[in-house]
């Protein structure tokens, strides 16, 4: 078969990721260009990113939930095999992103895309 060499569940979840992801990093681009600091433009960015991992996550596993629940089958389990992996990248590249932003304000005096002396 040509194409990409991806499992099933993880093709049609990366196309979901980029239709719910593309028009916010243009909403976003546009935000950061119209306005004066970049206030709406990270607002942009953690709302619709919180709203696509909640929904995108746990709508489907509460829909799973209940219908098994209706349906009179075992008990949904999910497996946990690299959660504890995936809790602690997420940690070290939060903590990366927040130290890159304050060193960005020590060294070059700058906020989040406005002017380098703050208002």
């Amino acid at each position: 078969s040509s194409g990409i060499n991806a499992e099933w569940p993880l093709r049609p979840g990366t196309l979901v990721a980029l239709g719910t992801s593309l028009p916010d990093t243009f909403a976003s681009r546009s935000a950061a260009i119209h306005d004066d600091s970049a206030d709406a433009a990270i607002g942009n960015i953690t709302g619709s990113n919180s709203v696509n991992v909640f929904l995108g996550l746990g709508l489907p596993w509460l829909l799973a939930v209940i219908w098994k629940k209706v349906d009179g089958s075992d008990e949904f389990l999910v497996g946990t095999f690299n959660l504890r992996f995936c809790v602690i990248l997420f940690v070290i590249l939060a903590c990366f992103a927040i130290m890159t932003l304050f060193m960005r304000r020590l060294i070059l005096g700058g906020e989040l895309g406005g002017p380098k002396i703050p208002k």
